[in-house]
């Protein structure tokens, strides 16, 4: 899998849709194609904060390792090359079910606490206010779903 989503990051087509961002130390997200060149951002992105794909419900193969979820309507890719949390509180607009591709992260929601680890996800339900903490180099997917 990891393969794959590495080719998400690397896509021509991705770069040209607009669909991959870098967020910085503050959380915010700049649009990879507005900011380096293809060739450039092929050399530099593994030395990100963190990058974050749209689009990828569009991939049927990486769709089809959740049939669990009925009604996806998104799904975006995070890779956390560098520990830390990626963006402060905030609330979502969908209910999200949060997979842990790669490494380990710590999911704040409310006032619980997950940890969740390769292969493993927690849901969070639409307008629940939480961040994620990540260990280096931890790639998820968040799957966007309506009940």
């Amino acid at each position: 899998m990891i393969s794959r989503l590495k080719d998400q990051i690397e896509s021509y087509s991705n770069y040209e849709n607009n669909l991959i961002f870098y967020i910085d130390k503050d959380g915010r997200d700049h649009s990879v194609k507005e900011n380096f060149s293809y060739d450039h951002w092929l050399r530099v992105w593994d030395e990100q904060l963190t990058i974050k794909v749209e689009g990828l419900e569009n991939d049927g193969i990486i769709k089809s390792n959740f049939p669990h979820i009925k009604w996806i309507k998104n799904i975006h890719l995070f890779v956390k090359l560098r520990p830390g949390f990626s963006f402060d509180w905030h609330r979502d607009d969908i209910n999200v079910y949060l997979h842990c591709v790669q490494g380990k992260k710590m999911v704040f929601v409310e006032d619980k606490k997950y940890t969740i680890s390769t292969n493993e996800g927690v849901n969070i339900k639409k307008g629940e206010l939480h961040k994620v903490r990540s260990n280096k180099n931890t790639w998820a997917l968040s799957i966007g779903y309506t009940e």
